[in-house]
């Protein structure tokens, strides 16, 4: 509802001669573009007191402003709407590898506060990056998340080059980033240098011991409970 986020409208007609006072309206609030073309203007949209869906319209001289497609509708085209900041109360797990793509359950409210006039719900994915929390550099590129309820929500860690302290932002629109403030840290992930023996009879009903060396093997916290080794195809 902070407003700032810049919005494309697209269309026609913009760069006629008998313009002469071009406004953009979000609601009852008038704003000058900040960009004209002959098919879409570029706009920061103003902010708002309470959160809900405006009507967006032009007018070429501040007075006559484009009328709905379909009235009492609210059609898509012209639609802007605002939305409440989230409100984060569990990020697990707070330890992660920085070898990535680990799954972080994000929950809390507010979550799913994008529905229709009907209250269904909209399929309006949400979006997550890692900020260093040292540097303030971009860890990664953000990344959609996967919707698991109304109160959760799944991203992917990325790969990190050092261990170290993050925080996890997410936004609707890739333009306004909101801090969860829960803290999250990397440590060094595991690094496989060597392994003994490096083959072995298929189908053994014996087994045996494989012996796995490399960097990095200590378990988060001293707990070791939830460390697996997998074997994949080469």
């Amino acid at each position: 509802m902070s407003g700032n986020t810049e919005t494309v409208i697209t269309g026609t007609g913009f760069t006629q001669k008998n313009i002469c006072d071009l406004k953009v309206r979000y609601g009852a609030t008038h704003l000058i573009p900040r960009e004209v073309q002959a098919n879409h203007l570029k706009v920061l949209s103003p902010p708002a007191g309470r959160p809900g869906q405006v009507v967006v319209s032009v007018s070429g001289n501040n007075q006559q402003f484009i009328n709905d497609k379909t009235l009492h509708v609210r059609d898509k085209e012209n639609t802007f709407e605002y939305y409440q900041p989230f409100v984060v109360e569990q990020v697990v797990p707070s330890s992660i590898s920085t070898s990535g793509n680990s799954r972080i359950r994000i929950r809390g409210m507010l979550l799913d506060q994008f529905r229709f006039d009907d209250g269904s719900r909209k399929e309006l994915a949400l979006s997550c990056r890692f900020v260093d929390g040292g540097t303030g550099a971009l860890i990664g590129s953000p990344q959609q998340m996967q919707a698991v309820s109304d109160t959760e929500q799944i991203c992917i860690a990325p790969k990190a080059e050092a261990a170290g302290d993050v925080r996890i932002e997410i936004s609707p629109n890739g333009q306004q980033w909101q801090d969860v403030q829960q803290p999250v840290r990397y440590y060094s992930g595991p690094r496989v240098t060597a392994v003994n023996p490096t083959q072995t009879v298929t189908k053994n009903k014996n087994g045996y011991y494989l012996d796995i060396r490399g960097e990095n093997f200590e378990c988060p916290k001293s707990d070791c409970s939830r460390i697996r080794v997998l074997f994949t195809n080469a």
